[in-house]
């Protein structure tokens, strides 16, 4: 995987899965699930703060620092996607954003474990 296509994924995927988490908490609200559709809402667009945060960021420490926030942000919305999935049995808006998530995870991961000298150089995207 190389980091070209590695920071386009990144961004380009966390903006694809807010889309898809902003459908999937309209979806739960109709659903009287409130507590729910806030806690995942709120762990999984954090986790696109983070990235954009990394993107600013002047120093190694606080770009790697944002990653791993990120990451850990995105094992957070996982579970709160699979109490969703365990629920809802058929929802085909979950099953959509646990994809995704699953693809951000390995995504930071490989960011995260990168040569601590390596930074990648993001492009802001419209975005």
């Amino acid at each position: 995987m190389s980091l070209e296509m590695t920071s386009y994924q990144v961004t380009d995927k966390t903006f694809r899965f807010s889309l898809h988490l902003m459908d999937l908490y309209v979806l739960l609200l109709k659903n009287h699930e409130f507590e729910l559709a806030e806690k995942v809402l709120r762990s999984g667009l954090h986790i696109r703060e983070k990235i954009e945060e990394a993107m600013a960021a002047l120093v190694p420490s606080d770009y790697r620092n944002n990653l791993s926030e990120a990451a850990n942000l995105a094992v957070q919305t996982r579970y709160w996607l699979k109490m969703i999935q365990m629920k809802h049995f058929v929802n085909h808006s979950c099953d959509t954003c646990v994809e995704s998530i699953n693809e951000l995870i390995n995504i930071l991961h490989y960011l995260s474990y990168e040569d601590n000298n390596t930074r990648i150089n993001f492009q802001y995207q419209v975005n």
